[in-house]
């Protein structure tokens, strides 16, 4: 099923109660806006710092009370491997955990096969922000 046109929504630090998860995705599928039809994709991003023992279970269960099974998807995004992020991604395996390099990298996979895209743009773009970031992590 497609998602009803007009209905993503895209917010930045989502409240969850308590908590505020960096990145939500939202959408409906069906005629009505009930929980079997809800869409969320939740993305944790992580970038210098570490995963709190109970941030992940926390979205985890945000997740789950606005949808039903199956209903959302859960990624870690993260700089790079460190032993609190294996750790991390153990306990809670439902979470896709995902490097920014290779988010970067199947995004410019992604733009190269869109058609119009002029080749090499985004690898420019891509270029550039790890100039800036002049060898540190975001």
């Amino acid at each position: 099923m497609l998602a009803v046109p007009g209905t993503l929504k895209v917010d930045a630090e989502r409240r969850t109660g308590n908590c505020r998860i960096d990145i939500a995705l939202e959408w409906w599928e069906g005629p009505t806006n009930d929980k079997a039809n809800r869409r969320l994709v939740l993305i944790e991003c992580k970038f210098n710092h570490h995963v709190t023992r109970k941030q992940l279970p926390t979205y985890r269960q945000y997740a789950k009370r606005q949808t039903t099974d199956g209903g959302y998807a859960l990624f870690l995004l993260f700089d790079r491997f460190t032993s609190h992020i294996t750790s991390s991604i153990a306990h809670n395996q439902d979470w896709q955990p995902v490097t920014w390099l290779a988010s970067l990298r199947c995004l410019e996979q992604e733009l190269l096969q869109a058609p119009g895209e002029e080749e090499g743009g985004f690898a420019s773009l891509r270029r550039t922000i790890w100039d800036m970031a002049n060898g540190r992590s975001f």
